[in-house]
């Protein structure tokens, strides 16, 4: 008796999984090797679409500000004694620099200064194209296009900051040892920055903080990060808003 050939095996395989098929329709084969069907979604209530938008909004709103405010405030204890800078009002040298922040740091400002970044807001859009994402190795060659570009800061106003109490962190901690017209040069190399002891430690804390209260740390240009927040809280706010009605409405 021969041995049946591969393409009998084949062709037996292929009549018995139709007679299979005719005896329980209902119960046809399955390739082992497909990953089984995704589950269909559950259908979402309006008021726990609510409760979802509610816990974003109290995101960009409570917790990650307090985030910020807390290293601030860590921040300002240590400089109690500040070092002897030449920093002087109506310096502002180092507001024609980029601005890095991170997301706690934006939600923090959008929310101390809504009318201020709103009336700011076709400087930060402009100012948002020269750095359309932010890598952090890359941050010297962002630093030097900024420069270039000229663009000071959109919170920088009669070479004051308007946003002073509430400045990101890499403000708060560049102190100037040596002659502020040093500073006005794209190359200033001859520039002393005295950075506080523990200063670095405490913007790591930060992150640290804002990682445990939103899963991750989010870098990213000043003006760029402040439109995506603010435009965040309006769609939140919009959605509430449609949602609310929806209900009125049944």
């Amino acid at each position: 008796m021969s041995k049946p050939t591969p393409r009998r095996n084949a062709r037996h395989q292929q009549k018995r999984g139709q007679k299979r098929q005719q005896r329980w329709p209902d119960q046809a084969l399955k390739d082992p090797r497909q990953p089984p069907p995704a589950p269909k979604p559950k259908p979402v209530s309006r008021e726990e679409l609510i409760g979802r938008i509610a816990v974003q909004t109290d995101k960009y709103k409570r917790r990650l500000p307090l985030v910020a405010k807390a290293a601030h405030a860590d921040f300002d204890e240590l400089l109690r004694v500040p070092p002897e800078v030449t920093c002087r009002k109506g310096c502002s040298a180092c507001c024609r620099q980029h601005v890095v922040v991170s997301l706690a740091e934006a939600s923090n400002l959008v929310q101390a200064y809504p009318d201020l970044i709103a009336a700011a807001r076709p400087v930060l859009e402009r100012q948002a194209k020269i750095v359309p994402t932010f890598h952090t190795a890359e941050a010297d060659a962002i630093a030097q296009n900024w420069w270039k570009s000229g663009e000071t800061c959109a919170f920088l106003q009669n070479d004051e900051c308007s946003i002073y109490a509430h400045r990101p962190f890499v403000c708060r901690k560049y102190f100037v040892l040596s002659d502020p017209a040093l500073c006005a040069s794209e190359v200033a190399t001859d520039v002393v920055v005295a950075l506080p002891n523990g200063a670095n430690e405490l913007m790591a804390q930060m992150w640290a903080h804002e990682q445990r209260a939103t899963n991750q740390v989010i870098l990213g240009s000043l003006p760029k990060l402040l439109l995506q927040v603010t435009d965040a809280l309006s769609q939140l706010e919009a959605l509430r808003i449609q949602h609310l009605e929806t209900g009125a409405s049944t």
